[in-house]
């Protein structure tokens, strides 16, 4: 189970259980990792979708540089599924009609949010151009999934479960693949690297930045 722990500076230290076997070579451990003072979450708040992001970026980049260094790793278990696929419609109450995601996705996206909330994640959610790299291994060829919808699925996933403040903070995409099969233990393994203002361009073209340096 998750646990949270606060020192005598009053940093919130988080641990997480280990999960072995994900097979994730890049192992930063989450345990003892120092992650934003509580007075500043509860300035800011942990929703991160109703505070100006400028603010936050700005936040970030003169209290918490040291935190960006690091990269965020997840896993996620289970088959991973596509939002795209298999919408339906629904009715709303003034007579139109409504797409959703397949009940397939909505059953896959509640089990990964559970998974990523019992693990190490950022106070404020990631303010700041990211790099993000995700390995999907399949339990079989069956329904085979296009990458790119995979992708999508896991950056909504990211955004709803806090992780990042907007998907549209993700500057680069560097090693995302189907990766192979599984059928014992089909998943999603997830690094997410901040990146510094001289790795990524992001930061002199998107509007919340450059309004947070204002």
């Amino acid at each position: 189970m998750c646990s949270s722990a606060r020192d005598a500076n009053g940093w919130t230290r988080q641990s997480t259980p280990d999960t072995g076997g994900s097979g994730i070579s890049c192992s930063v451990g989450h345990a003892g990792s120092r992650c934003i003072p509580s007075m500043y979450a509860l300035w800011f708040g942990t929703g991160g979708h109703d505070v100006h992001r400028g603010l936050v970026y700005a936040f970030w980049r003169r209290n918490l540089v040291e935190i960006q260094k690091r990269p965020w790793i997840y896993l996620i278990t289970g088959r991973p599924i596509t939002k795209k696929n298999s919408g339906r419609y629904v009715g709303t109450r003034g007579g139109r009609s409504r797409l959703l995601p397949s009940k397939q996705f909505e059953a896959y996206e509640e089990a990964a949010l559970w998974q990523l909330r019992c693990q190490a994640r950022p106070d404020i959610p990631l303010a700041c151009p990211v790099n993000l790299r995700v390995e999907y291994y399949m339990p079989n060829r069956k329904g085979w999934p296009d990458l790119m919808g995979l992708i999508q699925a896991t950056a909504d996933i990211l955004q709803d479960a806090e992780i990042l403040a907007d998907d549209g903070y993700i500057a680069r995409l560097t090693g995302c693949q189907i990766a192979g099969i599984d059928k014992v233990n089909p998943r999603a393994e997830i690094i997410v690297m901040p990146l510094d203002p001289d790795q990524s361009v992001l930061y002199e073209l998107h509007p919340d930045f450059i309004r947070g340096r204002k």
